[in-house]
């Protein structure tokens, strides 16, 4: 980025050299600055390296006022992005970070997104899952909905206690990948931070990268976030959907179910988008700008069919071996309607050498059972993806249906 702009400088034209020379002299400045931050490999500081003030994303909804901007904050000033989409529809204001730029996460002043005049219904997360850390405080939503009135009823979402025995019994292979320090948990499609919360509360648990696209879930997990100071020291989080290219996409929304919130394709939701233009970003793109990459012990993925296009825009870092595993939903209508299929998401998997489990049994699923789930009827369940140690051979093989 910053050669592209001393270029620019460079052939200024012969009566602004003056003025050309001497911004180029502080951009020098600036990226030698930004060069030594960069440099060290402690997963903490590179994922913080990244935080600067995040995009703004306006909500669509029927009853909300089109002409009104969402104003959660500017990009600074030195990383503004280049106008693009100059026929996007009136209203819609989605600021674009070049490619080339780093992806800005969320920088934890205040919240972002909205939900019309919805506010927060708070209710803490209880359960020993929490690993003896301090329940923490949800903001829920204050109408009805699946996944709120589920941790209103029961004070947890049913998908997060796996996730806090997993963390704890999967083998720690951060000294065997080459990776950088530390043990990262991921959270893709992180929807209000269900699982987000209580995996941050755990004292056994210090960083976490989530990524999460819609404005109406921004609102309640930022709000969360907000809420309890100690996960906003441990937590990355990027107002974005991740794919295999740095677009805009529209991202729909199930009435009464915001669990089911899908980028691009509208699948078992209204037809309406509720916001007409979220970004993609590549998560290569944005865990693999260090000397080493992060060392992933867990990954959690639902991103409603998207997943594919997630994994093949996070090859470098899949191929590095630095992702321990991946819990991830298996949903076969979701997949099709982004143009895939169950067997070339399992596929996938198995190509950057992981083999898959089944959640329930905790056991490997044999070859038959593997080709009866990519081939057969339709279904959703969760499955998990271990990646194979060094002194184990596979014994999956890629799925032709």
């Amino acid at each position: 980025m910053c050669s592209a702009f001393l270029s620019f400088l460079i052939l200024v034209a012969a009566g602004a050299f003056v003025e050309a020379k001497d911004a180029q002299s502080k951009l020098v400045a600036t990226c030698n600055e930004d060069d030594q931050s960069s440099s060290g490999d402690d997963t903490h500081a590179l994922l913080q390296s990244n935080k600067v003030q995040s995009n703004r994303i306006e909500l669509l909804t029927e009853t909300a006022d089109p002409n009104t901007p969402n104003t959660a904050g500017a990009i600074p000033k030195h990383l503004q992005p280049k106008q693009v989409h100059p026929d996007m529809t009136a209203g819609i204001d989605v600021n674009m970070a070049q490619s080339s730029m780093r992806t800005p996460s969320w920088d934890g002043l205040s919240a972002l997104g909205s939900d019309g005049s919805h506010g927060c219904h708070h209710s803490p997360i209880s359960g020993s899952f929490l690993g003896g850390g301090s329940a923490p405080k949800m903001c829920l939503r204050d109408y009805p909905d699946l996944v709120s009135d589920a941790i209103k009823a029961r004070g947890m979402w049913q998908d997060c206690p796996q996730l806090a025995a997993l963390w704890t019994s999967l083998p720690d292979r951060s000294q065997q990948v080459g990776a950088g320090h530390g043990k990262l948990y991921v959270d893709i499609g992180a929807n209000i931070g269900a699982c987000l919360l209580p995996m941050m509360a755990r004292p056994d648990v210090e960083d976490a990268l989530a990524f999460e696209p819609s404005p109406r879930n921004l609102f309640y997990l930022t709000n969360s976030i907000l809420a309890n100071p100690e996960t906003k020291k441990k937590v990355t989080l990027y107002p974005v959907a991740l794919g295999n290219e740095s677009v805009t996409m529209p991202v729909y929304e199930e009435s009464g179910n915001a669990g089911n919130t899908v980028v691009g394709q509208a699948t078992h939701t209204s037809n309406q988008p509720l916001a007409r233009s979220v970004e993609v970003r590549k998560l290569d793109d944005i865990v693999m700008d260090g000397p080493k990459p992060p060392y992933v012990h867990l990954m959690k993925m639902d991103a409603q069919g998207f997943e594919v296009n997630i994994l093949h825009g996070g090859s470098r870092l899949l191929a590095s071996g630095a992702v321990n595993a991946v819990k991830f939903e298996l949903a076969t209508d979701w997949l099709v309607k982004q143009g895939t299929s169950s067997a070339e998401y399992l596929n996938t998997y198995m190509s950057y050498g992981f083999q898959i489990y089944d959640t329930d049994t905790q056991h490997l699923v044999n070859q038959e059972d593997l080709h009866a789930v990519a081939c057969g009827p339709p279904l959703v369940k969760d499955y998990l993806a271990i990646h194979v140690d060094k002194t184990e051979i596979a014994t999956q093989e890629t799925v032709v249906c």
